[in-house]
């Protein structure tokens, strides 16, 4: 059609959480811990390894569609309901650094 756009890989890259995670740990840029959580045994065993809060989100979402945060043990299993009603898999949990 001849229509200028944007080149496909960065799209790609900016759309997808854990392909943008994965460059820039391959490229040695700072990045928060993270794991993709297929189910609710990897977000606890993630929650487990951290110990820290945490942040749940789809892969591919946009805005705050499926994202909660967790700050306790107690908290894993009402944010794994949210973000799977949202039906956006895979999930992504990070480590959330509070602002210095």
């Amino acid at each position: 059609l001849g229509i200028v756009g944007n080149p496909l890989r960065p799209v790609e890259l900016t759309r997808d959480k854990l392909k943008m995670r994965r460059l820039m740990a391959e490229r040695g840029f700072p990045s928060a811990r993270y794991r993709e959580c297929q189910s609710f045994e990897e977000l606890r065993s993630f929650y487990e390894q951290l110990r820290r809060p945490l942040i749940l989100k789809p892969v591919k979402g946009s805005g705050s569609e499926g994202v909660s945060s967790i700050d306790s043990f107690e908290g894993l299993q009402g944010a794994w309901q949210r973000a799977s009603a949202a039906g956006l898999f895979p999930l992504m949990a990070e480590e959330y650094r509070s602002p210095q």
